[in-house]
C-alpha cells in the first residue's frame, strides 16, 4: 500500500467550466464556439508524469447551429502513457444562433458554387 501511495497521485488536470477548446459552427452567427467541462477533471497519475499527459478534444463536427448554452459537444480524451485513456463530455460554454434564411441562402449558393 505504501508504494502505490508514493507513486501515484491525485491531479486535478482541468478544473470546472475551463476552456478545453474550440469547435468550428456551420450555419452560426458565430464561426466557433468554446468547449467546457462541467465538472473538474481528476486523475490518479503515476509522479512525474504531468508532462506526458495528452488532452485531445474530440467531436464530429462543424456543429450545426443553433446550439445551445451547456449542449453536449463532444468528449475530452485525456492520455497517460501506461494507463487506459479516460473521456469526459464537453459542452457549449455559449449559445450560438443560426444565421438568418438570407445569410444561409447564400452560404448554400456559394458552397454549390465553389463546390464545397
Amino acid at each position: 500500500m505504501q508504494w502505490a501511495l508514493n507513486s501515484f497521485k491525485n491531479e486535478t488536470l482541468v478544473t470546472a467550466n475551463s476552456k478545453v477548446g474550440i469547435a468550428d459552427v456551420l450555419l452560426g452567427q458565430a464561426d466557433t464556439v468554446d468547449l467546457v467541462v462541467k465538472d473538474d477533471v481528476t486523475l490518479t497519475i503515476p509522479h512525474n508524469a504531468e508532462n506526458t499527459i495528452t488532452l485531445t478534444t474530440e467531436y464530429n463536427g462543424p456543429i450545426k447551429a443553433p446550439i445551445t448554452a451547456g449542449q453536449e459537444i463532444g468528449v475530452l480524451k485525456v492520455t497517460i502513457p501506461g494507463q487506459p485513456d479516460t473521456s469526459h463530455p464537453i459542452f457549449a460554454a455559449n449559445a450560438v444562433e443560426a444565421k438568418g434564411f438570407i445569410a444561409q441562402t447564400l452560404y448554400k449558393a456559394k458552397a454549390l458554387v465553389l463546390g464545397q
